[in-house]
């Protein structure tokens, strides 16, 4: 069998109950493969449960035990992980443990370390040990007790004058022409996510990485259009991060590869409350410094902040939303800290804390592609129903699937279309969702808009508070003079995975539906392009009406787009003719995150833009999947 061993610093009493529980509720054995016993009081040593095949076999059992740190141990027998035991029940467990999973695995064990491999472990650092040489791997990014946050984290490049002083006179030389104007954002998506002693790894072939001191800002409360005297109303707290990133001189597009790599996002272990700041704290007067190996490296201050937090809020939430929960990271304070493999880091801010990390020595373990008897057994995917939906409908949310062309509830009722207030038809997440979007990912739609066609793919990322349903209504400024449609396929992500390969993409996707991502090109600048004033407004990205199973679409790449506004076609294409298919988009983004069940990829729109000024109705269909509607109405706000 194969050894799966656990790191926590869990307390023994609670660890029988945690996984009596978890395996109670597990899907992972059927109901008579599993021990009913009360677990709740569980010592070391013993097992928790144990579950056998109806023959007989034995299929897997987790224990609670110390061997020197780690006492956590699962183990799954290697016919059954064949079947996607393995991996069904690591899926299941992963949302669920309060603590990163680890494990040490002796480099001689090669068949371990593959199988490890194939189930998305990933190696973060090396030692030796009496049985000799050995690799610490990692399953995935936990959402572990000691990540103080949930929500959707953004970030601001170039907020502090050190950061824009860096940048010199090249801000008025191509491809920027002009110093910003709006904040210029980025995400920081679940997957970048870590707790305050991360070990982060860097990718083969870099052995530095820069490591920006900052903050980020904690919502209580849905934040839009709030004023910079009332802004810091609607925060709960401040907490301390190490924001990494691979180095790279551009901000002209989104550094997606640089920045979105799996720990790249380090939290201090708490959310520190604003209620209880000493009042003679100036959040423009904070003092901060990283130190590499105790040696102090950068220091800055809060004083050099372009926009001051109040400020900052005030301007972003004027054209996008904050929910609860969300974070919004007020950018590198100072110059950024320099650290090579083995360095540990730690960055401070007086009055907020300080969190550290250390520069893994071992880089990024490459991935193979998982053998296809250890993919995840989903059961009989074509006894799903082929669409399906969420709508809120007399005070409820409904999960609902198509009828004969109408909507139908669990219970047999249904409905016409017009009737429920749709909702997006993604599944639920137990984190932030991470949207992808490309950019120029049509030959035709970039020659639309004068650039050349991208010899990688242009990606960059969105908010869901940018999502909303079908027949709902998306907001033009009343200063914007063009704003235009994008009708595009978007890919539903089924499971976690991690270095997928092109022939195994496929595999991933859950389903299919319609999106229109809107674009209000009065705000491009030329910072990290296409830029969230554009692309991140609240309710700017129409979704839906429904999920269609994959098992459902014959050939996601051979089907036609068509948009009509006010009943006129506007814009025709096919998915045949992108650049980046989905099986390379996969690939390409599993080179270097973590994708988790749920995350959304906007595979771009081909030519055919028109304006949609106020009181416009647009409909964006694809052929088998269905068909979007809209309305466009003035937004007054502005």
């Amino acid at each position: 069998m194969h050894q799966i061993r656990f790191a926590t610093t869990a307390d023994d009493g609670s660890v029988g109950e945690l996984y009596g529980r978890i395996i109670r509720e597990a899907a992972w054995l059927p109901a008579h493969a599993r021990t009913q016993t009360d677990f709740a009081n569980v010592s070391q040593g013993e097992t928790v449960c144990v579950g056998h095949a109806p023959d007989g076999r034995l299929k897997g059992f987790l224990s609670v035990y110390e061997s020197e740190s780690f006492v956590h141990h699962l183990y799954v027998a290697p016919e059954f992980a064949r079947q996607g035991v393995g991996t069904a029940l690591l899926s299941f467990l992963r949302p669920r443990l309060p603590f990163p999973w680890r494990l040490k695995c002796v480099r001689a064990n090669t068949a371990a370390l593959a199988f490890y491999s194939s189930l998305g472990w990933r190696e973060v650092n090396a030692g030796n040990g009496e049985q000799g040489p050995y690799a610490v791997l990692e399953f995935g990014r936990p959402m572990s007790a000691a990540i103080p946050i949930d929500g959707t984290v953004y970030a601001v490049l170039l907020n502090h004058c050190d950061a824009l002083d860096a940048l010199g006179d090249a801000v008025h030389d191509k491809p920027y022409g002009k110093p910003p104007i709006a904040p210029v954002l980025y995400l920081r998506p679940a997957n970048t996510w870590d707790a305050d002693g991360a070990t982060v790894a860097l990718p083969e072939g870099i052995d530095e990485a820069e490591v920006d001191a900052t903050f980020g800002i904690v919502f209580d409360r849905a934040t839009s259009h709030v004023s910079a005297a009332d802004a810091l109303d609607h925060v709960r707290g401040f907490v301390v991060v190490a924001d990494l990133t691979v180095p790279h001189a551009s901000v002209y597009r989104p550094a997606i590869g640089q920045r979105n790599r799996d720990g790249f996002c380090v939290f201090a272990s708490r959310v520190v409350d604003a209620a209880s700041l000493d009042a003679s704290l100036d959040l423009q007067a904070l003092a901060v410094e990283a130190r590499v190996d105790d040696a102090v490296v950068a220091t800055g201050t809060t004083a050099g902040l372009i926009r001051s937090v109040p400020q900052l809020i005030a301007d972003i939430s004027g054209f996008m939303r904050f929910d609860a929960g969300d974070v919004l990271l007020v950018g590198a304070i100072g110059k950024p800290a320099r650290a090579r493999r083995g360095d540990r880091v730690r960055v401070e801010i007086a009055g907020l804390g300080e969190v550290s990390l250390t520069i893994a020595t071992q880089s990024e373990t490459p991935r193979a592609t998982p053998p296809r008897e250890h993919r995840e057994l989903r059961g009989d995917r074509v006894s799903r129903p082929a669409r399906r939906g969420h709508i809120a409908w007399k005070g409820a949310v409904h999960d609902v699937t198509e009828a004969d062309g109408r909507v139908l509830l669990a219970d047999g009722r249904t409905l016409d279309e017009k009737q429920p207030v749709w909702l997006p038809p993604l599944p639920r997440t137990t984190r932030a969702r991470s949207i992808f979007a490309l950019g120029l990912n049509y030959a035709d739609h970039a020659k639309e808009l004068a650039f050349k066609a991208p010899d990688e793919p242009l990606i960059f990322m969105k908010g869901e508070s940018t999502l909303f349903g079908h027949r709902g209504v998306t907001l033009r400024p009343t200063d914007a003079t063009y704003m235009h449609y994008e009708c595009e396929l978007a890919v539903v992500i089924g499971r976690t995975a991690r270095g997928v390969k092109r022939d195994d993409a496929y595999d991933l996707v859950a389903g299919y539906t319609v999106a229109n991502d809107y674009a209000i090109r009065d705000y491009l600048e030329n910072y990290y392009r296409p830029n969230l004033r554009v692309k991140n407004r609240e309710g700017s990205t129409p979704i839906g009406p429904w999920l269609v199973d994959a098992h459902a679409v014959a050939d996601p790449m051979n089907l036609a787009l068509t948009t009509r506004v006010n009943g006129t076609t506007t814009q025709q294409g096919s998915t045949r003719d992108m650049i980046f298919d989905i099986p390379f988009l996969v690939e390409y983004l599993s080179a270097f995150m973590t994708l988790e069940a749920g995350d959304v990829i906007l595979t771009g729109t081909p030519e055919g833009l028109v304006d949609t000024p106020v009181g416009s109705v647009v409909e964006t269909a694809i052929e088998g999947i269905g068909t979007l509607i809209n309305f466009i109405a003035a937004d007054e706000r502005i």
